[in-house]
């Protein structure tokens, strides 16, 4: 009767949402732990599966909580670039064509040649015609995938892992985010005279744009030895756990 009471009173405290049963003791060793090494009565299994579902289930939650607090932040950003990137086409850099004019007659004139400056068109993809064509698809691949960001997160869709869903928004926010660092890029070269703001290498423009590199080079590698020492875990936890097993019951 003590035996069933104690199971219950065990199931009842594992179950509270607001209890973690896998907390360590100022001995640094969690129930589980403790459980392992005075491991006496056939029921003790049950112990074992109670506080298994008490961590599986806050895992849960601190994944749900993680996926919430993510989606709104990759929303605000999304919105933010897909602003920005909208605006810059809107707007850009240099400025616009305020009247018709025709270039060729500022050096040799020609006859009947028509008008080759339109008004509200690009005064850099006049000036800079290859360089524009580059600002101008590297700015348009990042407002749609922004907008796409958008649009996957407002739509629900039913995927099986909200997880790998979760990553790949993760991803295109990536790619967004340094589209419009480049945008950036290019916008300074056309609104600098004389290009000798990129061309310096004491400036703070060039160190910084070196910096933003390294940053985005220094997150990928951690997020891969992140991914490989979580990928060992599992290979390892696979070949120690048939043994360890074996001994403790």
């Amino acid at each position: 009767m003590f035996t069933f009471v104690y199971i219950q009173t065990i199931k009842f405290l594992t179950s509270v949402s607001g209890l973690d049963a896998n907390t360590a003791n100022l001995g640094q060793m969690t129930p589980d732990d403790i459980l392992n090494r005075t491991q006496r009565s056939p029921r003790d299994s049950e112990i074992h599966k109670y506080l298994k579902m008490n961590k599986l289930g806050r895992q849960e939650d601190s994944h749900d909580k993680w996926l919430k607090q993510t989606k709104s932040s990759l929303m605000v950003v999304a919105i933010l670039i897909a602003t920005i990137a909208f605006q810059i086409m809107a707007n850009p850099p240099s400025g616009v064509w305020q009247d018709h004019e025709d270039p060729t007659e500022l050096q040799s004139p020609a006859p009947n040649a028509g008008p080759r400056m339109w008004a509200g068109e690009s005064i850099f993809a006049w000036n800079y015609t290859d360089i524009y064509e580059i600002f101008s698809v590297v700015n348009t691949l990042g407002f749609f995938v922004s907008l796409s960001i958008i649009l996957l997160l407002v739509s629900e869709l039913p995927f099986g892992s909200k997880k790998l869903l979760m990553w790949l928004l993760i991803g295109m926010t990536w790619f967004a985010i340094i589209s419009i660092s480049v945008v950036y890029v290019f916008a300074l070269f056309a609104v600098t005279p004389g290009r000798s703001l990129l061309s310096s290498s004491g400036n703070v423009a060039v160190w910084c744009m070196i910096g933003w590199a390294g940053l985005i080079v220094l997150i990928v590698i951690s997020h891969g030895i992140r991914l490989m020492l979580k990928a060992w875990r599992k290979i390892s936890g696979l070949f120690s756990r048939g043994p360890t097993a074996t001994t403790l019951v």
